[in-house]
């Protein structure tokens, strides 16, 4: 027999989920607007080269067509994590006779359009990075090693009620499930760069090494620490799919966030952006870790299988939230 479903318990994990995840895309915005908007050394898009090499736009225009890009990702970042104070400020979603209530609702349609057009910007980025890449080994792997962040403000979206319907359990884990994926996918592709010698990761370990082991190792055993890293990337990929496990996916997100700050160690402060940049990496397997320990069984059928499509057996959680808020 499957344990009960504590509807307080998934309340308090989607509130937890939602909000690593709204952070994760401010800390996105954030780290673009350092590097490319507010740095000392402002570094130079791939947008803004697309523009004025590959398109021959006049300089001018493309400046300012690319702060304005980064300028619409930091203010759309910014607005998705502080919309829930604003929510809070008008009162529980629960009460559809309260003007608070409805002032509540009219800001899904604001969220929506933000985490439409946060995304709409990670995919334009992605693409201009993939274009100037052109020719480059592992350029291909772009998409597909930045699956955890250009993913985020889908599955913060499926976390979103849809018009006055609760929001169900079966939601949260279409949401989680999307989510391992695209942990698994950016995992999978720095997995294939690993096993491959990546000449970054190369310098990145010789670097940690020697500056916080003083140990200037020889190549070989870069390239030997590249392989095992390589599999046990490629191995917890395929495990976070299989098994619902939250050490695996707590593993995942250290191991990422070592990775992002593999390049401050290797470059300086000045590449702190790198770090917040990342966030998608390291928060979106913190996000599943937190789904597997408020959710202890795939809700709708109590089974650590794939979602199902069963409607009798949905658990709305939204009003259980409302509540635990009330309180």
């Amino acid at each position: 027999m499957n344990d009960p479903v504590d509807d307080a318990q998934q309340a308090t994990g989607v509130t937890a989920i939602e909000c690593v995840l709204r952070i994760a895309i401010f800390l996105q915005a954030g780290g673009v607007a350092i590097q490319y908007l507010f740095d000392e050394f402002e570094v130079e898009s791939s947008l803004f080269a697309v523009l004025l090499y590959e398109w021959e736009w006049s300089q001018a225009v493309a400046q300012r067509v690319d702060d304005l890009f980064f300028g619409c990702w930091l203010a759309a970042g910014t607005l998705i994590v502080l919309l829930p104070l604003a929510k809070s400020t008008f009162g529980p979603r629960t009460d559809p006779s309260s003007t608070s209530s409805g002032v509540w609702r009219a800001m899904r349609p604001l969220e929506w359009t933000l985490l439409a057009g946060l995304f709409t910007l990670q995919l334009i980025d992605t693409w201009a990075t993939w274009h100037r890449g052109t020719g480059e080994q592992f350029n291909a792997l772009v998409f597909w090693e930045r699956a955890a962040r250009w993913s985020l403000p889908l599955v913060l979206a499926l976390l979103l009620p849809r018009g006055s319907a609760a929001l169900s359990a079966r939601r949260v884990q279409w949401a989680m499930w999307l989510a391992r994926l695209a942990v698994a996918i950016t995992f999978v592709a720095h997995g294939v760069k690993a096993l491959d010698a990546d000449g970054d990761f190369v310098d990145y370990l010789i670097a940690a090494s020697s500056r916080l082991g003083g140990w200037w190792p020889p190549e070989s055993i870069v390239h030997l620490w590249l392989k095992i890293i390589g599999v046990v990337d490629l191995g917890v990929a395929v495990l976070i799919l299989l098994i619902r496990s939250r050490v695996v996916a707590l593993y995942m997100a250290l191991w990422a966030l070592i990775a992002a700050w593999s390049r401050v160690v290797h470059s300086g402060t000045a590449a702190d952006f790198e770090v917040i940049i990342r966030s998608g990496n390291y928060c979106l397997p913190l996000a599943v870790a937190l789904y597997f320990h408020y959710f202890r069984a795939d809700v709708t059928t109590g089974s650590s299988e794939g979602p199902t499509t069963s409607e009798d057996t949905t658990t709305e959680i939204v009003d259980a939230a409302a509540n635990a808020n009330d309180e």
